[in-house]
């Protein structure tokens, strides 16, 4: 996640590439609004000392996604110990499945390690893909990734 800043501009914004099926484009940060974002809306809502990211879905529902505090960070110390957790822990998602996913112009496409998953237009259709050979095909036709 990113504060972003324009030169001589009062607004500030967050960015945040990181969390997966979420917003796309940033969010201004100090608007207590919902931002709406295609089919979806977000707001970040002040909660003691930093701010909680809600979502609104794409049938409506309301689900907290994150809380995050504005405290300048070390880099890299600060996040070594959770980099080296997911990259190495048995209890990461990343280490006990794959998966792979990005944005298409009308919702995104993701892989995981038993299922194609789709999202176009707010609508989420998933199915299993049958073997090896066929995870292969979908990561091609999907991400142009040959392995």
């Amino acid at each position: 996640m990113l504060l972003v800043r324009i030169p001589n501009e009062p607004m500030r914004w967050l960015a945040d590439v990181g969390w997966g099926d979420s917003f796309t484009r940033p969010l201004e940060l100090d608007s207590a609004a919902w931002q709406e974002q295609d089919l979806r809306a977000y707001r970040l809502e002040p909660f003691r000392h930093g701010y909680q990211l809600w979502q609104r879905g794409y049938q409506g529902e309301v689900e907290r996604q994150y809380f995050f505090d504005l405290l300048p960070r070390q880099f890299p110390a600060e996040y070594e110990s959770t980099c080296r957790y997911h990259q190495t822990s048995p209890q990461s998602i990343f280490t006990r499945k794959r998966i792979i996913s990005r944005l298409t112009d009308d919702g995104r496409v993701s892989l995981d390690s038993g299922r194609l998953i789709l999202t176009q237009n707010g609508v989420r259709s998933q199915r299993p893909f049958e073997n090896e050979e066929e995870f292969h095909t979908l990561l091609k036709q999907y991400f142009d990734i040959t392995l």
